[in-house]
């Protein structure tokens, strides 16, 4: 089975490089994990909750270039450096979220290959 695809690229970290921001397949959009970067790959603040506002802003533009919407999310994961952040990113995701509640995932891991990077996030939606 030959799947149509297409590759979305936005102004993120990577853009043009290795991979791209999102591919859409099959009436869905999988991104590539959001990360706390600016485009010269700098880590954008140390604080969590700036780090998690930029990341729910950039995933939002990816998106939003795919043809599809944060009301589109079907499946949320979200690596944390901390799982002690949990609290801290709740009110940030409900935000970002709004109404919506896709299917999430929360997972700790060990390290980022960024010193200081919190958190990245990815999503998999719907395209309208």
């Amino acid at each position: 089975m030959n799947l149509e695809r297409k590759e979305i690229f936005v102004t993120t970290p990577g853009n043009g490089q290795l991979y791209s921001d999102a591919v859409v397949a099959g009436g869905l959009m999988y991104t590539t994990g959001q990360m706390p970067l600016d485009e010269d790959w700098n880590l954008i603040s140390e604080s969590f909750e700036e780090q998690a506002s930029y990341v729910f802003a950039q995933l939002e533009k990816v998106l939003e270039a795919g043809g599809s919407g944060v009301d589109q999310i079907i499946r949320l994961t979200i690596y944390l450096a901390d799982i002690d952040d949990t609290s801290r990113l709740a009110p940030l995701r409900r935000a970002f979220l709004g109404d919506a509640r896709p299917a999430s995932v929360i997972v700790q891991v060990g390290a980022f290959g960024t010193p200081g990077m919190r958190l990245e996030v990815e999503a998999i939606a719907a395209v309208k």
